[in-house]
């Protein structure tokens, strides 16, 4: 595994019980997206657990929480992105990465990166990790490439639209059969789907049942990759999946292309920031009534690109009523990579 030292990273002061944010400035310098960029993300989701409060027996309290930053900074260097920001809560650890971003919670990890980044490279040695670690119960000699010991998931999720130049892309990402192989080799039974026009825009979903298994070593006759199975809307209904604990998990996925140049505008680093600035002002007057506006020094933060917009994004999304001010004062939602 290659060893790249982190770059030097500015703590934010919190109070306590907030959630705290470790930003790397450094990272973001030699990001550029004037070329064409591979937008549509690549979504897995590997969990351990049904649930937070169904950790499996001999795994560590906090489960997959336990692991270090500097751990997972290493696995997402094979994924080939690098980590922005990290925002550590009670429940959730999110990660800001130059291509997306990251979710660690005590019984899952959910990882979404975009452009050229190589995914399902990551998954081994999140496996590997959640073993070694967080102590999930695990498989010695398994089937998975590049590791001796691998946590046996819950179940595992990975999903994607179709590529706008999947010529560019590389590793198994190289088209969703090698995608399929590649997953079949690592877990038993698992079901591929295809949602949307073979000829225009659709959406492929790989899962595996609760309880997945480790796949065995294959003879040549049993390397058969899964079927594609095609889902048509109206009428096919969506694969189901039993929920042993009763707890809804969905997602909603908003693709946009082609977005009128003009409008776009708003959403530019100019824009964003003098917003962001303002709204910042205001917040800090009331949140310090006693405080003299002009010794109130700007962050840094907001005049890196992108950040800015992750301000305007966090307060009209509502992102307010997850961290309210008066819990939370020093609580902010970052992001990159808008402009």
């Amino acid at each position: 595994m290659v060893d790249i030292a982190g770059p030097p990273t500015n703590t934010v002061a919190v109070s306590e019980g907030t959630p705290q944010l470790t930003i790397n400035h450094e990272a973001v310098v030699d990001l550029d997206s004037s070329n064409a960029f591979e937008g549509p993300e690549k979504l897995l989701e590997v969990w351990f657990a049904p649930s937070a409060d169904t950790l499996p027996p001999g795994a560590h309290r906090d489960g997959l929480k336990t692991v270090s930053a500097e751990v997972w900074k290493e696995m997402l260097d094979i994924v080939n992105c690098k980590v922005l920001s990290i925002v550590e809560s009670d429940h959730v650890d999110a990660y800001l990465l130059s291509e997306s971003s990251m979710f660690v919670f005590s019984h899952k990890l959910i990882l979404k990166t975009c452009g050229t980044t190589t995914l399902l490279w990551g998954l081994p040695h999140i496996l590997e990790i959640a073993a070694a670690k967080a102590g999930f119960a695990h498989h010695r000699g398994s089937n998975v490439k590049g590791t001796d010991t691998a946590a046996t998931p819950y179940r595992v999720f990975y999903s994607r639209k179709n590529f706008l130049f999947p010529d560019r892309q590389r590793g198994p990402h190289r088209s969703w059969n090698d995608e399929v192989h590649y997953l079949d080799k690592m877990f038993w039974g698992g079901s591929a789907y295809m949602v949307g026009k073979m000829n225009g825009d659709h959406w492929y979903l790989y899962l595996t049942s609760p309880n997945t298994d480790l796949t065995p070593p294959q003879t040549p006759a049993s390397e058969k990759a899964t079927e594609t199975k095609v889902l048509n809307f109206p009428g096919e209904a969506t694969p189901q999946h039993n929920n042993a604990t009763g707890n809804d998990d969905e997602t909603l996925e908003v693709l946009m292309t082609d977005l009128d140049v003009e409008k776009a505008k708003q959403f530019y680093l100019d824009n964003a920031s003098a917003l962001a600035e303002s709204n910042f002002y205001k917040q800090q007057k009331l949140a310090n009534q006693k405080s003299t506006p002009g010794a109130l020094p700007i962050p840094s933060e907001l005049t890196t690109e992108g950040h800015a917009l992750g301000t305007v994004v966090s307060e009209s999304c509502g992102l307010s009523d997850l961290y309210p001010p008066s819990s939370y004062p020093d609580a902010r939602v970052d992001a990159y990579l808008f402009t």
